[in-house]
């Protein structure tokens, strides 16, 4: 059975909560459509929550149909909506291809994908097997129409729809490699400069061993394992000089009495009662779990400030 580490939703918000109890890596999230497309202020509770973003865009399930010039449109309509986000250049899109391509219509909709693309946001596409192996680009593939088929461009891969999640419908995904994923993600996590690691890589030295490596780079191997399975392959006790492993994030020093299984960083404005809503939770929930780290609350719970790393969970 596939990994379950990233969801996609739509119109449903599941709950943050779970989320984290699921441990979600990612989310994809669309683009268009009132009250289906992400917000600013969804995006950011996301990133509070250490969790990163996936774009995708579909106006309908076979808008691909309308070849370059709906391409052209829905380009154009998907980089405003990224730029309202603030979202980094080079932050990929991955459009909807939403339906079983017929091979006598696979060059209208590649015609799509390249009116889709452009240099500031890329296109991606989201699709069948066929469509992965036919557009020969990293994408998002879904199982349906796939027939038990996964392409090897598949980075993304949607594997059960249909599923409840903290309360709303989403959908199973899979991350087959993070390093061309493309992702936003929380600017806590990204890598960490390190005199012997660089920015996101490493180099497999003779004599070492994921154990050593995730040491001197402050990690665990576990994660350097997860996220470069393709390239270890099943033994995570053999590596090979010469091979370039993706690092994941290291994380920044948290105050006393929080560890990283879930935070929210207070915002200007915040009180710990609207925390306590949005994380489910009650403000003596709050208020015990974060004493250690902020004393001040015992006393005076109404006064938090902004900055502070709270933990919810």
């Amino acid at each position: 059975m596939p990994r379950l580490d990233a969801i996609d939703y739509s119109w449903g918000r599941p709950a943050l909560r779970a989320l984290m109890t699921n441990k979600i890596v990612a989310v994809i999230r669309y683009l268009t459509g009132a009250g289906k497309a992400i917000t600013p202020a969804e995006l950011r509770q996301l990133h509070e929550a250490g969790i990163a973003v996936v774009f995708c865009y579909e106006t309908t399930a076979s808008r691909a149909l309308g070849g370059q010039s709906a391409g052209a449109s829905d380009r154009d309509s998907a980089n405003t909506a990224l730029e309202m986000l603030n979202a980094p250049r080079g932050t990929p899109i991955y459009f909807a291809i939403d339906f079983d391509v017929r091979p006598s219509d696979m060059k209208t909709v590649l015609n799509y994908l390249d009116a889709c693309n452009d240099l500031t946001y890329p296109a991606r596409p989201y699709g069948s097997a066929d469509v992965m192996n036919a557009a020969q680009m990293p994408g998002w593939q879904t199982y349906a129409w796939s027939h038990g088929v996964v392409s090897d461009y598949a980075v993304l891969y949607q594997w059960k729809n249909g599923q409840m999640m903290g309360g709303a419908p989403v959908d199973y995904n899979e991350i087959r490699d993070h390093s061309l994923l493309g992702a936003w993600w929380p600017s806590s996590m990204t890598p960490q400069v390190c005199t012997d690691y660089g920015a996101a890589t490493y180099v497999v030295q003779p004599g070492d061993t994921l154990s050593h490596i995730g040491t001197q780079a402050g990690v665990a191997w576990q994660d350097i394992y997860e996220i470069n399975r393709l390239i270890i392959g099943p033994d995570p006790n053999h590596i090979e000089p010469g091979q370039r492993l993706v690092m994941p994030p290291s994380r920044p020093q948290m105050p006393p009495g929080i560890d990283w299984q879930a935070i929210y960083t207070v915002q200007s404005g915040d009180t710990l009662s609207d925390i306590a809503v949005m994380t489910e939770s009650t403000v003596a929930q709050l208020v015990a779990w974060n004493q250690g780290a902020y004393p001040t609350l015992i006393t005076n719970p109404n006064l938090i400030q902004p900055g502070w790393l709270l933990k919810i969970n």
